[in-house]
């Protein structure tokens, strides 16, 4: 008997290696311009809040990734 594929476990199964991957290449970005507008604040490449807004939403998309990382290890781990 044929198995249905379930879309939504398929669509998680691929955020959960796309998303660490993304958070990689969202910060190292953010880096070089907070790095860069530390050493020179006259540029300006971004205003500062926007920088604020951007690490922050980053860091909690970080952290909500090692948390995911986490679960799911110690539910491989039982």
């Amino acid at each position: 008997m044929k198995q249905k594929l379930n879309y939504l476990k398929f669509l998680i199964e691929i955020a959960k290696y796309l998303w660490p991957i993304f958070n990689g290449l969202v910060a190292l970005p953010y880096f070089i311009a907070v790095i860069a507008k530390i050493s020179r604040p006259e540029v300006n490449n971004l205003p500062t809040d926007y920088l604020i807004v951007i690490g922050i939403i980053l860091l909690v998309s970080i952290v909500l990734n090692r948390l995911w990382i986490l679960k799911l290890r110690k539910s491989l781990s039982n």
